[in-house]
């Protein structure tokens, strides 16, 4: 049977099967759902923190208003910190985790195989193992 009419020069679209489209458009309303709560999570959260804090229920002292900390993140965007400009100290973070990480790989593979080398290394570095057959 052709998808396309002689007469009318139409395609005919021909509908998916119904459990795929209700499956589809379930799912897609349980995105939207879950999603819609996540938000709302939030917000009741950062307004509860909020009003905790200006009502005195929170110390503010120990935990800051979220209003405050983000004036202060905008403060250090606009001005810079004390020490320099935000986005240098956020590449200079940055750098410092990416060459921990490098060096840290190394080490790892470094030892890794020094240690699956030598079982008596291994067997002294590694945790304790009570073995049926101990000297």
């Amino acid at each position: 049977m052709s998808a396309i009419s002689n007469e009318s020069k139409e395609t005919i679209v021909i509908p998916e099967e119904p459990e795929k489209i209700s499956a589809s458009a379930a799912r897609r309303r349980r995105t939207i759902l879950v999603n819609t709560l996540r938000i709302l999570l939030l917000v009741v959260f950062l307004g509860s923190w909020e009003l905790g804090t200006r009502i005195g229920f929170i110390d503010p002292f120990f935990w800051g208003q979220p209003s405050g900390i983000l004036q202060q993140i905008i403060t250090w965007i606009m001005n810079g910190t004390a020490q320099g400009p935000l986005w240098q100290q956020i590449l200079v973070t940055l750098e410092e985790a990416i060459i921990g990480f490098v060096i840290g790989v190394v080490l790892g593979i470094i030892f890794g195989v020094v240690l699956g080398r030598n079982r008596f290394l291994a067997d002294v570095l590694g945790p304790y193992v009570k073995t049926a057959n101990a000297i």
